[in-house]
C-alpha cells in the first residue's frame, strides 16, 4: 500500500513537472512546482509571493491564474457532463478557494492514461481577458450555494447553477493566442472583485434561464 502512495505522488509529481514545462513555454517564463505541492489547503509562503495552486510562475508575473493539477484515474466526461462527478467537482473546489486566496481566475488542468490534457475554466465573459472559446467545448453545471458560495450536490434548495468550460489545453492555448491573451493581459490587474464577478454573471445567467 505504502508503494502504491508513493508511485500515486510521484505519477501526480511528474505531471505537475510536465504541465509547468509546457505553461512556461507558451507564457515565456519559467514556471515551476508550488513548495509542498499536493496539500488539500497548501498555502505556503515563497518569498515575497503568497503561492496556491500547484504550479507557480515568478515574482512579479502578470500570469492570472491559479492552477490545480490532476493526473488521476475514476473520472469521464460523460461522467463529469452529468455535473455528479464528486471527484471532478472536489477537484473544482479546491480550484475555486486556491484561486480566491491570491485573488485569481481558477484553472483546473487534469487528464488520466491513454488520454490528452483537459482545461476547467469558467466561459468567457466582459470582465476577464480570458478569449472567447471557439472550438468545441464540453459545458459543465456546477452547482453552488447561494449563502455560501460552495459547490453543493446532490442539487437542493437555495442553490444555483454556473457553467464550467473543458476544453483540451492545447486548444485552450491555441484560443488564447488567438484572442491576443497575452499581449492584453500585460494591462490587466485581476482582484478579487473580477474573480467574483465572473462567477456572479454565470450564476446571474442561469437564473435568468430558468426564470424564462
Amino acid at each position: 500500500m505504502a508503494s502504491r502512495g508513493k508511485g500515486s505522488k510521484q505519477k501526480g509529481s511528474g505531471y505537475e513537472r510536465r504541465i509547468a514545462k509546457i505553461l512556461g513555454e507558451w507564457w515565456g517564463e519559467p514556471f515551476r512546482r508550488t513548495p509542498n505541492s499536493g496539500g488539500w489547503d497548501k498555502q505556503v509562503d515563497d518569498g515575497s509571493v503568497m503561492a496556491t495552486g500547484d504550479i507557480i510562475p515568478p515574482h512579479g508575473s502578470a500570469w492570472p491564474f491559479s492552477v490545480e493539477c490532476k493526473n488521476q484515474e475514476g473520472w469521464t466526461l460523460e461522467a463529469i457532463m452529468s455535473g455528479r462527478c464528486v471527484r471532478f467537482l472536489k477537484w473544482w473546489e479546491q480550484c475555486r478557494k486556491d484561486a480566491r486566496t491570491v485573488e485569481k481566475l481558477p484553472l483546473l488542468i487534469f487528464t488520466r492514461n491513454r488520454q490528452p490534457d483537459f482545461a476547467a475554466i469558467y466561459p468567457a465573459s466582459d470582465s476577464t481577458p480570458v478569449a472567447d472559446v471557439r472550438v468545441p467545448t464540453v459545458d459543465v453545471p456546477i452547482t453552488v450555494n447561494m449563502s455560501s458560495g460552495e459547490i453543493s450536490t446532490p442539487i437542493l434548495r437555495d442553490t444555483v447553477t454556473e457553467m464550467v468550460h473543458i476544453i483540451e489545453l492545447q486548444n485552450l492555448l491555441a484560443e488564447l493566442d488567438r484572442g491576443g491573451f497575452k499581449q492584453s493581459i500585460e494591462a490587466f490587474s485581476v482582484n478579487m472583485e473580477v474573480v467574483e464577478k465572473v462567477r456572479t454573471e454565470s450564476i446571474a445567467r442561469e437564473s435568468g434561464e430558468k426564470d424564462d
